[in-house]
């Protein structure tokens, strides 16, 4: 058997070409693979962006609606008993003797305060005390 045929110049050429033309195959089906990927995290990002500005809507409606309660509730409840509140906390009284001192409940005053730091997320406890 002779193997001449493999020695020959136009087959190793031939073989060459064949084996650039898968390479350049499998490049450009690369390409178009992450030209794809692109356009799907494109829109991906766009469903994204629609739906945390749809959540940062309603948590602003939220804290308006919060704000608004807390503007309109009864005298234990007011901007005046909230201040205090937050007052005598930053000076490092716990819930308790809030609410005792105050005459309200502990969960009323624990929810003040958790209204004022959603209110002002900025303040932090014991700033400016």
């Amino acid at each position: 058997m002779s193997l001449n045929w493999i020695a020959g110049p136009v087959v190793q050429y031939g073989l060459l070409a064949g084996g650039m033309l898968a390479s350049l195959a499998l490049f450009i089906s690369g390409q178009a693979e992450i030209s794809s990927m692109r356009r799907k995290a494109k829109k991906a990002e766009g469903v994204f962006s629609e739906a945390v500005r749809s959540l940062e809507e309603q948590v602003e409606e939220l804290r308006a609606g919060l704000s608004a309660l807390a503007e309109e509730s009864g005298s234990t409840r007011g901007a005046a008993a909230r201040a205090q509140v937050v007052k005598m906390h930053r000076r490092g009284e716990s819930v308790e003797s809030i609410a005792e001192a105050l005459g309200a409940r502990q969960g009323e005053v624990a929810l003040m305060l958790k209204l004022e730091q959603m209110l002002r997320p900025s303040t932090q406890d014991g700033a400016g005390a």
